[in-house]
């Protein structure tokens, strides 16, 4: 069975502004002098096409006026072909054509996910059975829908299906192991895989570009909004502030900055009976999922709290683009340079000021850990260092005479005895820091008033 390379000829009659029916000249006679026949089709106004008829669809250049213009013509006459549904109409056609070949049959489906996947749970599940020796042919609307990988395409098709013995046929395209390969095959398949990688390839860099405009213009592009705010009725990239949501919020900034930790932060809050943000978007009707929900229902963590706290989102700055992933074959995310990450100030309406963010993120450089009996960190938390080593003091409760006594000492001591205890007692200690900011004040007003 022949096969050829069909080109599908965008409005060649319009979009001609740079001589570009050179190009498919040129390539139609590229193609014939390696032995390889090609059909040209003329698509123009007013004329439906089913794209995935074609191995190449060929656009040429045209002014904005003429580009607007065909646009709506183009979505008049798009073509659902690659849907399941009608792929299932069509490979059911086929079978039915060939039912004498057929002893039975499986559906593989993964409706959602791109060709590019090759871990896609189903194409693994056709993978296992034609290991298994379940199955002993494999049929498919056209090599696109089998795979956009072209080194994982071939490597199925042009070395293990044939190992195993199993049967290949790509219905669109032509193609059927089983009647062998001429030698314009041996050009085409690999060829064609090529294309449908390429294809891949190039709408991952339009969506790369597409969505940093976005980022840039201070568009919001998540797929769910950061607690406190949800996407504008009008415009799903714009953020607007969720009243109750909101007020949250700005309740767990007062409480950290009354001197109250994370932890006591969420404990506050679930004694409260305050959802938290997953809860809360499942009370809206918003479908999200937490990977890390221990219960049946997710509660307040010093974790959530520490995200709310840290995220610039609730000044009014649009941060984005923090990471990525290396292209469109790898789905690693990887971080991001700072100076990559798109940063757009007063975007939105802000939920705490910047200088109560400010605040906060100095509170959160200092350790301010408590006892899980405490519910406030004590005025110098995190602020006291010892003289000698330079390592942190810390808060040690000394029993005697039926009586507690609070001691500052050193974390090292404590650790390793690699420095000495340090024991100053805590009211002293707090005391006398009063007493020097109170002294520096004064000296502070007195210039002043010079």
């Amino acid at each position: 069975m022949g096969m050829m390379i069909k080109i599908a000829h965008l409005y060649p009659d319009m979009l001609n502004l740079y001589g570009d029916r050179g190009n498919i000249i040129a390539l139609t006679k590229r193609m014939e002098l390696r032995g390889i026949s090609t059909q040209v089709d003329r698509i123009t106004m007013g004329k439906s096409f089913n794209a995935d008829d074609y191995d190449i669809l060929f656009i040429g250049g045209g002014q904005d006026f003429e580009q607007d213009v065909l646009l709506e013509d183009l979505k008049k006459g798009k073509d659902d072909s690659n849907s399941v549904k009608n792929q299932r109409d069509l490979l059911n056609d086929f079978y039915h054509k060939h039912i004498d070949e057929f002893e039975s049959t499986s559906e593989y489906v993964d409706d959602g996910h791109t060709g590019t996947d090759a871990n896609r749970e189903n194409f693994q599940r056709l993978l296992a059975d034609v290991m298994s020796g379940k199955i002993n042919c494999v049929v498919v609307k056209d090599l696109s829908r089998f795979g956009r990988e072209y080194i994982d395409a071939g490597k199925y098709i042009e070395r293990l299906f044939p190992a195993l013995g199993v049967r290949f046929i790509a219905v669109n395209d032509h193609y059927d192991s089983l009647e062998g390969k001429s030698q314009a095959d041996e050009i085409v398949i690999p060829f064609k895989n090529l294309i449908n990688d390429a294809y891949c390839r190039d709408i991952s860099i339009k969506i790369r570009s597409h969505l940093e405009v976005k980022r840039k213009n201070g568009e919001y592009i998540g797929a769910f909004t950061p607690y406190g705010y949800q996407k504008d009725s009008d415009n799903k990239n714009k953020l607007v502030i969720d009243v109750y949501a909101a007020g949250i919020v700005k309740e767990i900034y007062r409480m950290k900055l009354s001197g109250m930790s994370q932890t006591a932060i969420a404990n506050a809050l679930n004694k409260q009976g305050v959802l938290s943000p997953m809860e809360y978007k499942h009370s809206l009707g918003i479908r999200i999922q937490d990977n890390f929900k221990t219960h049946e229902q997710a509660e307040w963590s010093a974790m959530s709290v520490k995200r709310i706290l840290e995220n610039e989102v609730y000044t009014g700055t649009l941060v984005q683009g923090k990471r990525t992933t290396p292209n469109h074959k790898v789905k690693k995310l990887m971080k991001k340079p700072e100076t990559d990450w798109v940063r757009i100030e007063k975007n939105h309406e802000a939920i705490v000021s910047e200088r109560e963010f400010a605040l906060v993120q100095r509170l959160l450089g200092i350790d301010t850990r408590t006892s899980p009996n405490e519910e406030k960190v004590y005025p110098l938390s995190g602020l006291v260092v010892c003289g000698d080593c330079g390592a942190m003091m810390i808060k040690r409760d000394v029993p005697a005479g039926g009586k507690v006594y609070a001691y500052y000492i050193c974390s090292r001591h404590a650790a390793t005895k690699a420095c000495a205890a340090h024991r100053i007692p805590m009211g002293k200690l707090e005391e006398t820091v009063l007493e020097l900011v109170k002294i520096h004040i004064e000296n502070i007003l007195s210039l002043i008033h010079i």
